[in-house]
């Protein structure tokens, strides 16, 4: 398909190039019917297969950094938990349900 989509180019080329000065040697149907074919070409053996290796290089890296931003994001409220655990009659941050109404926290 490489190979038919160069030779269209180079038919569409020499045409544009011939058609200058005179009428060119391809007829205008036989003409569009080679940029249809071309186009339709690169499109689904060229274009489609970037596009595809492209998105598949973006959704890994996606893939990636999401993994990395939730052990950050675990590993912040584990701490923040484990600090809060040894305040005293300070609620705790995963149950607030179970806050003391007497703590200086607590809202009036």
């Amino acid at each position: 398909m490489l190979v038919r989509g160069f030779a269209d180019a180079v038919m569409m080329r020499s045409q544009q190039a011939l058609a200058f000065r005179s009428g060119g040697y391809l007829p205008p149907e036989h003409y569009d019917q080679i940029f249809s074919a071309h186009g339709t070409i690169m499109i689904f053996f060229g274009a489609m297969p970037f596009v595809i290796g492209l998105m598949n290089f973006v959704v890994e890296r996606g893939h990636l950094l999401a993994r990395r931003r939730r052990r950050l994001f675990q590993g912040r409220i584990g701490q923040t938990a484990r600090t809060w655990k040894r305040m005293p009659g300070k609620p705790s941050p995963l149950n607030m349900a179970e806050s003391p109404s007497n703590s200086p926290w607590a809202s009036a």
